[in-house]
Parts: C-alpha cells; structure tokens; sequence
C-alpha cells in the first residue's frame, strides 16, 4: 500500500484534519501550531497548559507524560479509533477522503503500475530463474537474427563505404 500512501502523503495536512475533529489551535511559530494535547489522560491535569505542536506534515506532544507523535494517518487513526496495523485500509479510505482523492481510483492505479516482487524461497530459486531470463534474452536476439529483426541497439554503425 505504499504507492497510495506516497500519493496520498502530499495532499493530507495534519492541521485541517485535526481542525475537522474539532481540535483548535493558535499560531506558534512559522509552521507549527499549538494546541491542547488530544491525548489529556495522559497529562497531570489534562494538559492545563496546552504542549501538542503540530505542522503540516505531523504532529508532536511536547509533555513528558504522553510524547505521541506521528503523521496524518496516525491522526486519523487516533480520531476515528481505529488500529493503525489492524485497520490500515480504513485508514487510507478516510485519507484519501480528506485529500479529495477517489480512493478506488487510487487502487486502481496501484493494481495496474505495481505489480508485487518476485520472492525466492531461496538462492537456487533466483538463480534458475536468472538464468531462464538469460536464456530468453538469447533465444529472441537469435530470433530476430534470423527473421531479419534486428535491434536498434545491435546494428554495427563501425562499417561505412568509403
């Protein structure tokens, strides 16, 4: 799921998605917004004075009681109450809703320019299969030898008539 994720990454912004769940901040400094921590169980006091910063890209709890951090997928995570190993495809689904993207043109995309890697139960495996893509490789050149086909990178432009 990483292509979505590199796709999605860009559009999301951890401010207006906190910003939609009702979290309010003021200005800190260029970038960062401060906030009352999401998290206040695990402050004295339920984070009297507010110690969540938060940017475009992330967010980080400042308190030495708490110290979440993470990115916008983890936001959503923490909002809808979902696991972020257990519920990843939810999670995505209500990302690419906050970034306005079709989530199933996104999947779409991923099954028809990703196709999954190859895995090899062990070194023998790899091997014969390189040697099946060499032995391929041969067999279209001699191919193409023969039926005239030549490629353009096998023509010998060495020989000119003088």
């Amino acid at each position: 799921m990483s292509y979505i994720t590199d796709k999605l990454r860009p559009e999301l912004d951890c401010r207006q998605i906190a910003e939609r769940y009702g979290v309010r901040f003021r200005k800190r400094s260029s970038g960062w917004w401060l906030a009352h921590c999401f998290n206040s169980e695990s402050h004295r006091r339920g984070d009297k004075n507010p110690s969540l910063s938060i940017s475009q890209q992330g967010y980080k709890c400042f308190s030495a009681n708490c110290a979440i951090s993470g990115d916008a997928f983890s936001l959503i995570a923490h909002f809808e109450g979902l696991s972020p190993k257990a519920d990843f495809a939810k999670i995505l689904e209500l990302a690419s809703h906050h970034a306005g993207a079709n989530h199933a043109l996104l999947l779409l995309e991923e099954r028809a320019n990703h196709s999954p890697k190859v895995r090899y139960e062990n070194p023998s495996q790899w091997r014969r299969h390189k040697k099946k893509q060499e032995r391929d490789r041969r067999e279209q050149k001699k191919y193409q030898l023969i039926h005239g086909k030549l490629p353009s990178n096998d023509t010998d432009t060495s020989t000119s008539d003088a």
